[in-house]
């Protein structure tokens, strides 16, 4: 399912004190951009793939930013629910074909995710809490997100995709991003991080 928007509900907000970004509930939408020579409106997709290939990483990290700092800007509050509506960079080029379907997952799911994230990022990394708390989320950048096309799943060794999970989160140096990949034994067992980094292949 190619949906290019996270929106998020999670009234447990207040309860365990995590962005509400770290959800599953999708919308449809087009990213689009205008092309300086044309006027046109173009998707970021086509603007990356044209470009020569040293050029790629460049680009896409600007995307990246952008679309990051949209999901820090979107978050309103509703009758004291946070609610979210969040690019998830579907649109990007190379996401993998094979990634699962996690907006499926369930709600104990869902908010076990964003207990483990928020207490990993804050206590396990001691990343201090910003005045918009913590940006956490599923991972958007199609480089951390190839493990799912990937043979070798590197630090997630031995592991099948649906067990699989990356969230993105950021550092302690602001606009600056890392990821938690997060593994379980079976659809019905719990979350664990097993790493953290810019790589799987660490």
């Amino acid at each position: 399912m190619n949906k290019k928007y996270i929106a998020i509900v999670f009234s447990m907000i207040t309860l365990i004190g995590c962005s509400s970004r770290n959800s599953e509930i999708n919308t449809p939408d087009n990213v689009l951009i205008n092309d300086l020579e044309t006027g046109e409106a173009v998707s970021q997709t086509n603007i990356i793939e044209n470009l020569p290939k040293e050029q790629q990483d460049a680009e896409l990290n600007k995307v990246l930013a952008q679309l990051r700092q949209d999901r820090k800007n979107g978050e309103t509050i509703v009758n004291g629910t946070s609610i979210s509506v969040v690019p998830n960079g579907a649109d990007l080029p190379n996401q993998p074909q094979n990634m699962p379907e996690f907006y499926k997952e369930s709600y104990e799911s869902t908010a076990q995710l964003v207990t483990l994230t928020q207490d990993y990022v804050k206590n396990t990394l001691q990343i201090p809490e910003r005045s918009y708390g913590y940006d956490i989320a599923p991972a958007i950048d199609p480089r951390i997100n190839a493990i799912y096309d990937d043979a070798d799943k590197g630090v997630a060794k031995g592991y099948t995709n649906e067990n699989i999970i990356i969230y993105e989160y950021e550092t302690e140096i602001d606009d600056t991003y890392s990821n938690l990949i997060m593994v379980r034994d079976n659809i019905d067992s719990p979350w664990k991080v097993i790493h953290h980094g810019n790589s799987y292949k660490e």
